[in-house]
């Protein structure tokens, strides 16, 4: 994966956060308010546009950010996946070194049970 596939958004001078768009939506916004965000919209590329006709005929512009706050939150974990933890071999990848350990212990131990019981 390319070092600068996260940054691909980060030329944008001013984002319009999800919430302004939602109340946008709503009508909760002032005039001076919803003009800087029809300017900014109207300057973006087509991409940006299709996606807000999207918005604007969406019925319920609340369940459109909750999408895409989840698709956000797919696409971090994507693109920053958890690291992997240490997976456990099976006993029958263990190094021989490990094999002949146990064995000693093994021998060793059985030397002494013998002993204490006959001595």
């Amino acid at each position: 994966m390319h070092p600068k596939l996260p940054d691909i958004l980060a030329n944008r001078e001013a984002p319009i956060e999800n919430e302004d768009l939602v109340r946008y939506l709503k009508g909760d916004l002032d005039d001076a308010a919803r003009h800087s965000i029809e300017e900014k919209l109207t300057d973006g590329n087509q991409m940006e546009q299709d996606a807000w006709e999207g918005w604007q005929q969406s019925a319920e512009p609340g369940k459109m950010f909750d999408a895409a706050e989840e698709i956000n939150r797919k696409l971090t974990r994507q693109l920053h996946p958890a690291p992997l933890h240490k997976r456990k071999r099976p006993i029958t990848q263990l190094p021989v070194i490990w094999w002949v350990f146990g064995l000693i212990l093994i021998i060793v131990l059985l030397a002494w049970v013998i002993i204490s019981i006959s001595g």
